[in-house]
């Protein structure tokens, strides 16, 4: 499981890479947002399993508490992003994501294989 988040981590930090480097080629803007939509796909539903093997028999109430966080999480992004968009330009937007994915990436190394393993 880990592994399969770390890979999508790092799929997604590979977009957002290409964003940043080459966003004015529209080629390239195509091919980050096709690698973009399938690491965070993937990513949703490897977060869903991990959190529905950690909750053992409160996982409807656990499902529901990350559904609200992850609709949170999205609509506070809009915010921050357009923010971001009014203040610095598109230009920003990768280089704060990168960011972001950096700490999310040491998150999942760290803590999510101590989660997993004292709940099996």
């Amino acid at each position: 499981m880990q592994r399969l988040a770390v890979a999508s981590i790092t799929v997604f930090a590979f977009a957002t890479l290409l964003l940043g480097l080459w966003g004015y080629s529209p080629q390239m803007v195509y091919l980050s947002v096709m690698t973009w939509g399938f690491a965070f796909g993937g990513f949703a539903t490897i977060t869903q399993t991990a959190l529905s093997r950690f909750a053992g028999d409160s996982v409807d109430v656990a499902q529901s508490v990350y559904t609200t966080g992850w609709n949170t999480a999205v609509a506070s992004g809009g915010v921050v992003g357009g923010l971001l968009l009014e203040r610095t330009g598109v230009a920003s937007f990768a280089w704060i994501v990168i960011g972001i994915l950096a700490i999310s990436l040491l998150g999942t190394v760290f803590a999510m294989n101590k989660v997993l393993k004292g709940n099996r």
